[in-house]
């Protein structure tokens, strides 16, 4: 469910790519929907369900160092019927982080210090610091990228990567 939707076309389809107007993606989504119909509380979109300090899956370390787990719903697929899966995140975090990949807008990702996929569907972050909407990340911010799309030329030409077709 994206909210705010711009009426012009965007730059790019991914988020991190655009230099501003970034509340549009046609491309990929988030682990929450920004907000359920007739509710107040941000639902789960990805993941199965959001964490929390009560459910276990948000931890607070005594450094200030926060740890988050997400569990990717097992039927979430991109548009060609793959899985999507926490190495899709995994994915995403490299390639917003990559010093020669122009993101110009990726807020949670510099505030991770660690992202790894446990499995197929668990996906843990370490964050280097406090960040209140930890526990719901939406879009434009960290979302997924259909690693087996884009791996291959990610790793092989990075100047046709970042000015690639698939962002068009």
């Amino acid at each position: 469910l994206v909210t705010n939707v711009e009426t012009r076309e965007p730059t790019s389809l991914e988020p991190s790519l655009q230099p501003q107007n970034r509340a549009w993606s046609a491309m990929s989504s988030g682990f929450m929907a920004y907000f359920k119909r007739g509710s107040e509380a941000p639902a789960p979109y990805l993941a199965e369900e959001l964490p929390t300090v009560e459910n276990g899956k948000w931890t607070v370390l005594p450094d200030g160092r926060m740890e988050t787990t997400y569990t990717i719903k097992r039927n979430a697929t991109w548009h060609d019927g793959q899985p999507i899966t926490a190495q899709d995140w995994v994915f995403a975090y490299q390639v917003r982080t990559a010093p020669d990949v122009p993101a110009h807008n990726a807020v949670v990702e510099q505030r991770l210090s660690k992202v790894v996929a446990v499995d197929d569907h668990t996906l843990f972050l370490e964050w280097r610091e406090p960040y209140m909407y930890a526990g719901y990340t939406h879009l434009p911010d960290f979302s997924p990228m259909p690693r087996h799309k884009l791996e291959t030329q990610f790793l092989q030409d990075r100047g046709a990567f970042v000015d690639g077709p698939q962002w068009r």
